[in-house]
Parts: C-alpha cells; sequence; structure tokens
C-alpha cells in the first residue's frame, strides 16, 4: 500500500471534497488552541428577529464582514420560506433554499443536520451562521477553523447522536481521497482509513466524540 497520511489540510480540504458544502468549510485549525465549542446564543430584538450574540460566532461573521445588512437579507429569505422571523425552518424550506445556491441534492441532508442542533429545524441564527460558514470568502483562522469544523463533524455524523463512527470517518476519508483525486483500489482505502483511524486512539468499534476529533486535527496528528 502506497502511504498516504490523513493532514490537517486534507480535512480542511472537505469543504471542495463535499461540492457546494463550503468551498472551504474547514480552515487553518492552529496547533495547541483552545477548542470553542458553538456558544449558540441569541437575544430577541423589538420586531421578534432573533440576532447572534455569541461572542465567538460574532467574531466569525465580524471577520468575514457580514455586517447587519447581509444578515437581515438572510432574515428576509428565512422569513419568506418559514412565515415568521421566531420559528424554525423545516428541512424542506432549507432545501428549497439550499438547492438555489447550488448545494447538491445528495448533501441537502446532511448540511441540514449539520447547522441544525435540535434536527428539527434551523433558527435564523442558524442558517446566518451556517451560511455564513459555507460562505468560501469567510477567512481562514482559528476561530472560524474551528467553528466550521464542529459544522463538518455533524455532517458526517449521520446517526446525529454525536459520535462520529469508523464508518462515518471512512466516508469523510473518501471524500478526502476524492477531492485529491487519489486513487487507491478498495483494499488499500481500507487499510489506510483504518491506520488514520488509530490517531484517535480507539478502536474501530468504538466512536468519537467532536472534542476529541477537534483535538486531532487541531494537534495535526492525522497526517
Amino acid at each position: 500500500v502506497t502511504p498516504h497520511w490523513l493532514t490537517a489540510a486534507d480535512v480542511q480540504s472537505l469543504g471542495n471534497g463535499v461540492d457546494h458544502l463550503s468551498n472551504g468549510v474547514i480552515s487553518h485549525i492552529e496547533a495547541g488552541v483552545t477548542i470553542h465549542p458553538l456558544e449558540l446564543m441569541e437575544t430577541i430584538d423589538a420586531n421578534g428577529i432573533r440576532r447572534i450574540s455569541g461572542s465567538l460566532e460574532r467574531q466569525m461573521l465580524e471577520e468575514s464582514n457580514y455586517g447587519q445588512f447581509e444578515l437581515d437579507q438572510i432574515a428576509e429569505e428565512f422569513v419568506s420560506q418559514c412565515g415568521s422571523p421566531s420559528g424554525l425552518m423545516n428541512y424542506n424550506e432549507f432545501r428549497s433554499l439550499i438547492l438555489k445556491l447550488g448545494m447538491p441534492e445528495s448533501h441537502t441532508r446532511h448540511c441540514f443536520r449539520a447547522l441544525s442542533t435540535s434536527g428539527v429545524g434551523l433558527t435564523l441564527q442558524e442558517l446566518q451562521l451556517g451560511l455564513c460558514a459555507l460562505d468560501p470568502t469567510t477567512p481562514h483562522g482559528a476561530i472560524p477553523g474551528q467553528l466550521r469544523c464542529q459544522f463538518i463533524y455533524r455532517f458526517y455524523n449521520t446517526s446525529g447522536k454525536g459520535l462520529l463512527t469508523f464508518s462515518d470517518f471512512k466516508n469523510m476519508y473518501r471524500d478526502i481521497c476524492t477531492q485529491k483525486k487519489t486513487t487507491l483500489s478498495d483494499n488499500e482505502f481500507e487499510l489506510l482509513s483504518i491506520e488514520n483511524w488509530k490517531h484517535f486512539g480507539v478502536p474501530q468499534t468504538q466512536s468519537v466524540s467532536m472534542n476529541k476529533f477537534l483535538t486531532v486535527v487541531g494537534q495535526l496528528k492525522l497526517r
């Protein structure tokens, strides 16, 4: 088997590997930085519109030049789809929107799962933050990169239970190989998937938490 180690850059390339999932949804994850979970905090203004108030999320929006004008544009689209700024956008409404933005049909369900913390629907805040993460112009850096990496983790976590299985990881690794145009036999792919999984320090029968995934990627162990 020709060695092909999974690098942090490979994981970062998944934004392209899943096509319009982001065109860059994984950005540079710096070694040794603190892992910042999504705060998912919000306030509601006098018009009943949810505003993003989490400091880390706000930082990503500001670094991406997403001001109130851009957020209000997303809010208008949100209301046109689900009728209320304080409601939830269900999967069918999200699918209709994201297909117009170029998302492949096969990725819509996974993307919805990645952006929705409840699994039932998207709040306006989640849609605003998610579209910012999907935007290829969002700069690469520690905080945006970590927040984006959490979306990628949830995209591949098909059970939606917060634990990445070996099967989920193989789907991720296959997309990495596709993105890098790496041709492997079925046997080579299986062996290299197993080798890369070992960096998480758990057997294939166990799963990997998001914190473990972010830690291993951040420490550049996947190479």
